[in-house]
């Protein structure tokens, strides 16, 4: 996660796009395009997931939050550059998370379960949790899918670089941020500071409490935000998945999709739950600039691509260890 100052106002809540999945196809593929080029987020109407599975995932993460920190932390200490286990609420961070990659990784993806068992909570939910997981992949792949002709590649190539059932960094994150307490205003600290994801795409699921704010396209996504600029809220829309473009795509596709800055805002009187899929290429996918019109200026921000998926993600990880970032963060 690439961090951002921290003294941005906010503004009122402007449109970003809507897409109805339902929709015909051409239809949709303009839409995804025009909003990955433009905004770089957008919500998703009727995409599938089944709203009784979304309604059992807020059922899941309340009542695992709501455990003893014991018992939510029986599976071993959070490890941000593997994105696993659990990390409690911290001095400057009013947030707590679950990250479940470790444990819900595909058993052909190569990775090893730690030795601990997931806290028994969450064990009792594997098997939900695992669908969904899944179910989310297959809709991210899916929303790539609608930019390939855009981007001039061939129908299936983000599919073959995004197997479910290859080495990856893809996470299911479950979060739960605290009530902004005095002391966190005195601290002036956002509940999660500015940042850009690091992969291919996010679907972010919000249960009812807003907070999310995002740096909107008056901006040049090119440079990097100041004190001095107006972001917008994002709103909870329901039956909606809220999607942003990773800086893995912002990089393949040349420039021509925006990776862009978001945030958590300061304050909230009221605990908020959220889910986030974090949807990352095959280890081995080379990442290779397409050619576009900004692609010099991508080569110039990110040097060294092409370059694959696993390097690129610790060449992240290692910049960020680098700037002492202490909220680590492997989006």
């Amino acid at each position: 996660m690439s961090p951002a100052p921290s003294s941005v106002p906010s503004a009122p809540a402007q449109q970003i796009p809507l897409i109805d999945l339902s929709l015909p196809p051409l239809q949709i593929r303009r839409a995804i395009q025009s909003a990955c080029k433009d905004w770089g987020f957008f919500y998703l109407t009727n995409h599938g997931l089944p709203a009784a599975s979304v309604h059992k995932l807020w059922e899941v993460t309340r009542t695992f939050f709501a455990l003893p920190l014991e018992e939510k932390a029986a599976a071993g200490p959070w490890n941000g550059a593997e994105n696993a286990g659990y990390r409690p609420v911290l001095p400057k961070v009013p947030k707590e998370q679950f990250d479940t990659r470790k444990w819900l990784a595909p058993p052909l993806a190569g990775v090893e379960a730690y030795q601990q068992p997931l806290p028994p909570y969450l064990e009792e939910n594997r098997a939900f949790l695992d669908a969904f997981k899944r179910e989310c992949a297959a809709l991210g792949v899916r929303v790539l899918g609608y930019l390939e002709e855009g981007l001039g590649v061939e129908e299936g190539y983000f599919a073959q670089r995004h197997k479910y059932e290859e080495p990856s960094m893809d996470n299911f994150e479950l979060m739960h941020y605290i009530p902004y307490t005095p002391e966190y205003a005195e601290k002036d600290v956002f509940r999660l500071g500015a940042h850009t994801d690091w992969g291919s795409l996010t679907l972010l699921f919000q249960e009812s409490q807003p907070g999310l704010q995002v740096r909107p396209p008056t901006y040049d996504h090119a440079s990097l935000p100041t004190a001095s600029e107006t972001w917008i809220d994002a709103p909870v829309v329901q039956d909606a998945v809220l999607v942003n473009v990773g800086d893995a795509m912002h990089i393949w596709s040349g420039g021509s999709v925006r990776s862009t800055w978001h945030r958590v805002s300061k304050g909230g009187e009221s605990d908020r739950y959220c889910a986030a899929y974090f949807l990352h290429p095959n280890e081995r996918s080379v990442i290779d600039p397409l050619p576009t019109a900004t692609s010099s200026y991508i080569r110039e921000k990110y040097p060294g691509f092409p370059k694959t998926a696993k390097q690129h993600l610790h060449d992240r990880v290692r910049e960020a260890v680098q700037q002492q970032n202490s909220a680590l963060y492997v989006g």
